[in-house]
């Protein structure tokens, strides 16, 4: 027995020791990504400015063949950029976040550990298909969207990149008008946030749930979202977050027919975009809005003038679906004015061609194009323009899809 109790106690010890040594290996690996990481940040700035003085062509040149660009945290500086530049330059959003995924295609995992670099890959992935679904190409998002998510699943586990591609494909779920199914994915994604203890996050999911109970009508429970949001972002981190929640109060508060609370809101929401710099998507939305408000306050002129301010925004843009909804509101606001035959025929032959570009299903083109025949013999109706705008809501989206 004492035999056995000593061979038992030297195997304990033996297996003691190689615990021992492959922690103390996983902890210099670990403690050496941090060393390496920690260096690559120091030059990722100068890096990210030295891309961005670049044409696009040339970026994507260096990216495929320079290795010194080939770094986890230059990838990491071009996905922030490039979401912040969804606000500003959805172009320029799109040609970052192909940089960002051309370097992580390409990047030698030995320094970051292979899941490490899963995870990067999709978040890369999830910013392109993010940008994609800001200059409306529907499709290439969510295949995108695809191929960050097989990355994510072949990652680490981490419930904030998790988090992040749920919350990104509830936006494309709310722009392809599947309404329901958002709602489910921005709540997974809280739920995610919540797991890791990220305030910020949760209460900016919150901040989108609000905006998918407004597209239903919801204004209640959007007011009650907000309340939930505003108590946890640091509007420190993400100031244009606050202006976004106040543009959901305005429009909770004009679903809910408050109409001069919703204008002061605006005001407010304005107020708080004037503090940033650039902004120009929030900046043309929030005229959009305003041009919505005073149609239901019953001041046309007024509607119409911001109506048109928008719809000029989102053509230097080259936002060609908003064009599109915004051309049928104003197209509203002549069908209830008199006198403005000239101004609609007109208004529907320049929308027409961009229609047309976006593939609708054919319904909504059918829609489309006996409202054009009803305008052209002047027997265009509101109610007509409704049916387009609901078939528009129905097919948008999913005919990109096909």
């Amino acid at each position: 027995m004492s035999h056995l109790t000593d061979l038992h106690a030297e195997q304990d010890g033996n297996s003691h020791c190689e615990y021992s040594l492959a922690f103390e290996r996983v902890a210099e690996q670990m403690e050496q990504q941090q060393i390496v990481v920690a260096a690559e940040r120091q030059v990722a700035k100068q890096q990210l400015a030295e891309l961005l003085a670049m044409p696009a062509g040339r970026r994507r040149l260096l990216a495929a063949n320079s290795e010194r660009f080939r770094t986890l945290s230059l990838c990491q500086a071009l996905t922030r950029e490039s979401h912040r530049q969804g606000f500003d330059s959805p172009a320029e959003s799109l040609a970052l976040a192909e940089v960002a995924v051309e370097i992580a295609r390409r990047l030698d995992s030995t320094p970051y550990g292979v899941r490490c670099v899963e995870d990067l890959q999709g978040r890369c992935w999830g910013q392109l298909g993010n940008a994609k679904r800001i200059n409306s190409d529907l499709r290439g998002a969510e295949e995108a969207f695809r191929i960050a998510e097989e990355h994510v699943d072949a990652g680490t586990g981490d419930s904030l990149e998790r988090g992040r591609l749920l919350d990104l494909v509830a936006t494309l779920r709310k722009v392809q008008n599947r309404i329901g199914e958002s709602k489910r994915l921005q709540r997974s994604a809280i739920d995610h946030y919540r797991e890791i203890g990220d305030c910020h996050m949760t209460g900016r999911g919150w901040i989108k749930m609000a905006k998918l109970h407004n597209l239903e009508g919801e204004a209640e429970r959007a007011l009650s979202c907000l309340g939930q949001g505003l108590a946890l972002i640091d509007t420190q981190s993400e100031p244009v977050l606050a202006a976004s929640a106040a543009q959901e109060l305005t429009v909770a508060l004009l679903e809910a027919g408050r109409c001069d609370e919703a204008l002061d809101a605006l005001q407010r929401a304005r107020m708080l975009l004037d503090r940033l710099e650039d902004q120009q998507v929030s900046r043309v939305r929030f005229r959009w809005l305003e041009g919505h408000i005073e149609e239901k306050m019953g001041h046309l002129d007024r509607a119409e003038t911001a109506l048109r301010v928008a719809r000029q925004g989102f053509i230097r843009l080259g936002a060609s679906f908003e064009v599109a909804e915004i051309s049928l509101d104003l197209a509203r606001i002549y069908l209830r004015q008199q006198g403005r035959a000239a101004s609609l025929k007109q208004l529907v032959a320049e929308v027409l061609p961009i229609f047309e570009s976006l593939s609708l299903h054919d319904a909504a083109l059918g829609a489309l194009l006996l409202f054009r025949q009803a305008v052209e013999s002047e027997q265009a109706t509101l109610a007509l323009l409704e049916n387009v705008q609901a078939h528009l809501e129905k097919s948008q989206g999913l005919s990109k899809l096909l």
